[in-house]
């Protein structure tokens, strides 16, 4: 029996109903041909769904990391004690994706997709409101920790469900396309939390709110909770098809050891992976200390902590640009040469950027970084993933 787009969830015809997360693309495809472009999968209407709760998920994320900072400069007091705490809450957020990451994925295989990401979507917006009312550093750290336990069950439940929107052809753009959701809204998160200061400051002069200490980073935490509630809302419309199950099978929380080992089995194996992954990880070790030096960096040699903010904003609009120009011209290039050109330019232009005491010129220089690292983020994966 035909199946016809209207009984398709994905919107593109030629995928067998109630099939597994792998995608059936028939070898007669010439009738509905897939669209080339990878913004065409925007014509799955659940796929387009699914990548909008994704772009709020992720803004309010950003918005968010801007309070947190705040947040944490008031519980600390000094330059050195505020990167000493924003590195302790940088640890608590990543963390937990050293040991549960695989054990994310394991989980989400035995459960509903869609009720984990609704769950975790207002889990996490729920502690998010619990923010403003944290009295020391350490209740900021323990929450953040459990803030990323839970976005590290969603996000392997949302890529679990993206197969069955889109064609297997089209995998890795659509992954193109969640890395610019959650990256590409960095710089609008950037402008969404100077605008919320201006909000906070006319909340700030009604007395009913006075209790609540409405401030800048309050608002901005009530803006990521909103985002959280409206992704949970779009997420529990999805046509997620439920995992099948087996009976009496059950999480084997040995299975994560299994996998890092079979892991670093094929990483000996396979030598032009072992680069890739070696190169990513090596990057993102670096791109990871930034966040609490450049505080410092900003503070001490560029001679104001609001220069932070602009460089954050700079490093996003380098990031959405070499996104959007991966994204646009992924056929064309070849992805080896842009992945070492790439991770070349990310350390050239970062050496450059804390050579100046000059605003302007570090701006523009952390752009060209973010650049050029989203564009390694984007090829490294996509070539992991080939």
């Amino acid at each position: 029996m035909a199946v016809t787009p209207s009984e398709d969830p994905s919107g593109f015809p030629g995928r067998r109903p109630g099939a597994d997360p792998a995608p059936f693309i028939p070898g007669a495809g010439e009738e509905t041909p897939v669209p080339p472009e990878s913004f065409r999968l925007f014509g799955s209407k659940p796929f387009l769904r699914l990548w909008i709760a994704q772009v709020f998920s992720s803004l309010g994320d950003w918005v968010g990391f801007v309070a947190i900072l705040g947040i944490t400069k008031t519980l600390t007091s000094g330059n050195a004690s505020y990167a000493i705490a924003i590195s302790l809450v940088m640890v608590a957020r990543m963390l937990p994706g050293f040991f549960l990451a695989t054990l994310g994925g394991v989980i989400v295989d035995r459960f509903d997709r869609r009720k984990v990401m609704v769950l975790c979507d207002l889990g996490r917006a729920a502690l998010i409101c619990t923010l403003p009312f944290v009295g020391s550093l350490w209740q900021l750290v323990v929450v953040s920790f459990f803030i990323e336990i839970m976005t590290l069950l969603w996000g392997p439940a949302k890529d679990a469900s993206v197969p069955h929107f889109v064609p297997e052809d089209k995998l890795a753009s659509a992954n193109t396309l969640s890395l610019v959701a959650s990256y590409g809204t960095l710089p609008l998160g950037a402008a969404i939390a100077a605008a919320l200061a201006v909000v906070a400051t006319w909340l700030g002069g009604f007395d009913a709110l006075k209790s609540l200490k409405v401030d800048r980073d309050v608002v901005a935490l009530w803006f990521d909770a909103l985002t959280y509630v409206i992704s949970a809302l779009i997420v529990f419309r999805l046509p997620i098809p439920k995992p099948t199950r087996h009976e009496g099978q059950k999480v084997d929380l040995a299975s994560s050891m299994r996998e890092i080992k079979d892991g670093v089995a094929y990483m000996r194996s396979a030598p032009f992976s072992r680069a890739v992954i070696l190169g990513l990880g090596g990057a993102i070790i670096g791109a990871g200390a930034i966040v609490p030096l450049g505080i410092v960096f900003a503070t001490e040699v560029l001679g104001s902590s609001a220069q932070y903010g602009v460089m954050l904003l700079a490093l996003g609009i380098g990031a959405a640009l070499g996104l959007f120009g991966i994204l646009a011209f992924q056929k064309r290039l070849p992805r080896p040469l842009v992945f070492q050109w790439a991770l070349i330019g990310s350390g050239g232009f970062l050496i450059g950027a804390v050579s100046f005491n000059v605003a302007g010129i570090t701006a523009l220089l952390i752009a060209a970084f973010g650049a050029c690292a989203a564009s390694a983020y984007v090829t490294g994966f996509t070539m992991i993933q080939e």
